[in-house]
C-alpha cells in the first residue's frame, strides 16, 4: 500500500476511534450515574457488586490500551519530526542543533528559572537524545534551598569533564555553615578542579562568614589555575564582609590572603557587600570588576537626586591598586558605595586604561566621584568607552572636566546633581561632557535662565559636537531645546517619556502646563529642519551600554 492509501485508511480509523471514544464515555457516565443511584436509594446490592466486579477485571486490560496509544502517538509524532517542512530545526544535523539549543537554554536562579532545566529534552525523542548526550548542556549548575542535590548530581554526571559554572544560594539565617552548604561542599568537592566560575549568593540577614569561608576554601585549594570569575553577593549585610579577615588565638582580626592560583586567574569578579584584601592576587589582571554596597547599608533617598549614604567603604588605594594591576581591564562598575581617602595616601595620577569600554559610576557620591575621575585616563578612541555618572557641577567639577579632557569617550549616561539643568546663551554645563556619539541625558529640566541668577560655572565658549542626543523623563522648552541642538550640532534627538512645556518659560507668575508631545516635531522642524526627532512615550531607550547602566551589577 502507498503512502496516500495508508493514510486515508488511518484518517478513517482515526475518526472510528474518535466515534468509539465518545460511544465509550457515554456508556461509561450511564453506568456510573445508574450505579450510585441505586446506591442512593437502597437497591439491592447484587447488581452493583457484579458491576464492581466487571470493572476490577477489566481495568488492566483498559491500562494496557492507553499505554497502547500512547506509543502509537508517540511514534507517530516520532514520524511527524521528520518533516523538514513541518519542523525544518530538525533538517540541521545533530552537533548543530547541539549547539542551538546551547544558546536557547534558560537557566540560573537569579532568572527565576528554579525547576526549569533543560525542558528541550522533553519535545520529542530526537530533541532528548541530543540535550542529553550533549555535556554542554549541562555545564551550569544552580544549587539553591530546598532542592534536590539529585539532580545537581546528573548535572555533574553529564557534564562529563568539562568547566562548571556553579550557582550557590544560602538563605540560612544563622552565622554558622548551615547543613545545605555542607552538604554542596561534600556533593562539588571532587569536582572542584572543573569549578572555573563560582557564584555565591547570600540571601538572609546573617554574615554567613563560615558559609563562604569553607566554600572558598575548598575552591581555592583545589580549584582550577584556569578560573575565570568570581561572584560574591550579600544582599542584606549590614556591614562589609572581608573573607580574608581571620580571628587568631588572641581574638584580634589578622588578614590572611591564600596563596591561590585560582584567585590569580581571575579575570571577572562582581562584589556585592563584600571585599578582599588589596592584597589578595583576586585584583590582578582583571577584565570585569563589578563593586556593590548591599542594600541594607544604603540609606533611602527621598528623591533620585537626594546625597547617596552609604556604610560601604572601599579604600580608595585598594581601587588605585586593582586599576593598576588590570591594564586591560575593560567594564568598572561601582555602585553605592564610600570611596575613602587614607591618610599619607598620594595618588599616582591618571591610570591609562585603553581597553575600558564601560564606566559606571552613577551611584556614587561627589566625594567618590572625584577620588575615581582622578584615577582613571582612557585615551583610545577605538574602545568606544560609554559612560554613566552623576555631574557634580559644584563638588566635584574640576575633576569631571579633567577626567573628560583626557579621555575619548563615546556615549555618557548622565545624571545631575541639581534638580534644573539651566541653559544660558551659548556657555551650558553640558558641553564639559566631551563626547564622540551619544549623550542620555536624565531627569532635568531644560531651559533658559541668567547664570548668575543660578550661581553656576559658566562652561566654555564653544562645545563639542554630540551627534545622538537622548532625553529620558526631561522637562523642556522649545527655546532651549533649539539652543541645545544648534551648541552641540545635534544630528539627532530621542524624547523618553518627556514633558513639552511650549515655546519658552512664561512670565514672572504665569504657571507652566505641559503640551502635547505630537506637535514637537512639526514646532522643532522650524528651527531645525534637519534635526532627527524621534518621540517614544512608553518603553526603554536603546542606546549603546544602555544595559550595562540599569539593573543589578
Amino acid at each position: 500500500m502507498d503512502a496516500h492509501n495508508a493514510l486515508v485508511e488511518w484518517k478513517k480509523a482515526r475518526l472510528n476511534l474518535t466515534k468509539a471514544i465518545q460511544i465509550y464515555k457515554a456508556a461509561s457516565t450511564t453506568l456510573e450515574t445508574a450505579c450510585t443511584q441505586a446506591l442512593y436509594h437502597g437497591t439491592k446490592a447484587l447488581p452493583i457488586d457484579d458491576a464492581c466486579l466487571e470493572l476490577d477485571s477489566q481495568s488492566s486490560g483498559l491500562v494496557a490500551e492507553e499505554n497502547s496509544l500512547r506509543d502509537t502517538r508517540i511514534s507517530l509524532l516520532r514520524l511527524r519530526n521528520q518533516s523538514k517542512r513541518l519542523i525544518s530545526i530538525n533538517a540541521y544535523p545533530a552537533e548543530v542543533l547541539a549547539r542551538i539549543f546551547f544558546y536557547a537554554k534558560r537557566f540560573c536562579y537569579s532568572l527565576g528559572d528554579e525547576r526549569e532545566f533543560n525542558v528541550l529534552a522533553e519535545v520529542c525523542s530526537k530533541w532528548r537524545g541530543i540535550v542529553t548526550t550533549q555535556p554542554e548542556m549541562w555545564t551550569h549548575i544552580d544549587v539553591f534551598p530546598n532542592s534536590s542535590l539529585r539532580m545537581a548530581r546528573v548535572f555533574l554526571e553529564r557534564s562529563q569533564d568539562l568547566p562548571l559554572y556553579v550557582h550557590v544560594v544560602d538563605r540560612s539565617e544563622t552565622s554558622a555553615p548551615s547543613l545545605h552548604v555542607r552538604r554542596v561542599i561534600q556533593l562539588l568537592e571532587p569536582h572542584m578542579h572543573r569549578i572555573h566560575s563560582l557564584n555565591f549568593d547570600a540571601q538572609g540577614d546573617r554574615m554567613l562568614q563560615t558559609s563562604m569561608g569553607l566554600l572558598l576554601e575548598a575552591w581555592a585549594e583545589k580549584g582550577p589555575a584556569t578560573a575565570t570569575s568570581l561572584h560574591f553577593y550579600r544582599h542584606r549585610g549590614k556591614s562589609v564582609y572581608y573573607p580574608d579577615l581571620v580571628e587568631s588565638e588572641e581574638g584580634v582580626q589578622e588578614t590572611h590572603v591564600t596563596p591561590s592560583n585560582v584567585f590569580s586567574s581571575i579575570r571577572t569578579l562582581h562584589l556585592e557587600g563584600v571585599l578582599f584584601d588589596k592584597q589578595n592576587p583576586v585584583y590582578r589582571g582583571l577584565v570585569d570588576l563589578r563593586l556593590h554596597g548591599p542594600m541594607r547599608c544604603i540609606v533611602p533617598m527621598a528623591t533620585p537626586l537626594d546625597p547617596i549614604i552609604s556604610a560601604f567603604d572601599i579604600p580608595v588605594s585598594l581601587l588605585a591598586d586593582a586599576l593598576a594591576a588590570s591594564p586591560q581591564i575593560e567594564t568598572l562598575k561601582l555602585s553605592f558605595l564610600n570611596v575613602t581617602p587614607e591618610e599619607g595616601w598620594h595618588s599616582p595620577g591618571p591610570i591609562q586604561l585603553e581597553y575600558l569600554k564601560v564606566l559606571d559610576i552613577s551611584g556614587l557620591d561627589a566625594r567618590s566621584t572625584k577620588l575615581v575621575l582622578a584615577l582613571i585616563s582612557q585615551p583610545n578612541s577605538s574602545a568606544k568607552l560609554s559612560v554613566g555618572l552623576t555631574f557634580y557641577i559644584h563638588d566635584a567639577f574640576e575633576e569631571t572636566i579633567g577626567f573628560f579632557s583626557r579621555s575619548e569617550v563615546t556615549a555618557v549616561y548622565r545624571k545631575d546633581d541639581v534638580e534644573h539643568l539651566m541653559l544660558w546663551g551659548l556657555p551650558k554645563p553640558i558641553s564639559h561632557l566631551l563626547v564622540s556619539d551619544t549623550a542620555v541625558v536624565e531627569r532635568q529640566s531644560i531651559m533658559i535662565q541668567q547664570a548668575q541668577e543660578e550661581n553656576l560655572i559658566p562652561g566654555p565658549l564653544n562645545f563639542t559636537p554630540i551627534p545622538h542626543l537622548i532625553l529620558r523623563s526631561c522637562m523642556f522648552t522649545l527655546e532651549a531645546l533649539v539652543e541645545l541642538i544648534r551648541a552641540c550640532n545635534t544630528q539627532s534627538i530621542v524624547f523618553d517619556q518627556c514633558t513639552y512645556l511650549g515655546e519658552r518659560l512664561p512670565d514672572e507668575g504665569g504657571e507652566m502646563e505641559g503640551l502635547s508631545m505630537d506637535g514637537l516635531a512639526t514646532d522643532l522642524s522650524l528651527s531645525c529642519p534637519s534635526v532627527q526627532c524621534i518621540v517614544l512615550e512608553i518603553g526603554p531607550v536603546v542606546w549603546p551600554g544602555a544595559n550595562l547602566f540599569q539593573g543589578r551589577i
